[in-house]
């Protein structure tokens, strides 16, 4: 379940702070606060994820989806194309998550999972709408024990750096080209359960990664 979530120059919200959500969550506020600019935020979410555009950052919308926000302008805070739109998500797991370093045995072990995400126009495009950075940090009560961080860079190619830590990421030998940008990446839990989409992923389709 998810339980908190931030978001930064997202319409009439420059910052909305840690917003901690409950099974039943009210928000109160006077007209044009920014009440339904949350809500608008996780159906362009949803419709982001559920895109058969693989190369798609975000989903905007169209005539047939169930929010329409134009262009990343307009829904951006105060339309200053310049800003960044950033996002942190927190969920529960369902049971604790349990990673192991195969060379040293050392274990990391983790009950919820923070996910933030930087998004922007690259190389002053407005055409062009990319990912320059995003997260996943596995927690521990209010701890962070394990930070994946995709990472691009300052230049006009569309080049990332993938990192962790502490865990150590070593590159198998025989891929000489850079990691590209992030795609969908699409998992089946299993054949009774529901697919399950991840929008902001990082395509290692092209790439390994293990420890020597």
């Amino acid at each position: 379940m998810i339980t908190n979530v931030q978001i930064k120059n997202f319409k009439a919200w420059r910052d909305t702070g840690p917003m901690p959500l409950k099974p039943l969550t009210v928000l109160f506020g006077t007209n044009s606060s920014g009440k339904s600019s949350i809500e608008q935020f996780f159906l362009m979410l949803r419709q982001t994820v559920e895109s058969s555009d693989r190369r798609l950052v975000l989903h905007a919308g169209d005539r047939e989806s169930a929010v329409n926000l134009g262009s990343f302008e307009e829904m951006v805070h105060h339309r200053d194309k310049t800003v960044k739109l950033e996002f942190g998500v927190e969920w529960e797991l369902p049971k604790p998550l349990e990673v192991e370093d195969p060379k040293t045995s050392q274990k990391w072990r983790g009950d919820r999972m923070h996910f933030e995400c930087s998004l922007g126009l690259q190389n002053g495009r407005v055409s062009q709408l990319g990912v320059n950075h995003f997260s996943y940090r596995l927690r521990s009560g209010s701890s962070d024990v394990l930070t994946v961080k995709l990472e691009g860079s300052d230049g006009g190619k569309a080049q990332f750096k993938l990192s962790a830590t502490p865990y150590g990421l070593v590159r198998v030998t025989g891929r000489p080209w850079q990691l590209g940008p992030p795609a969908v990446s699409t998992a089946s839990r299993s054949k009774s359960a529901p697919t399950t989409r991840m929008r902001i992923s990082c395509r290692i389709s092209a790439w390994r990664w293990s420890r020597c």
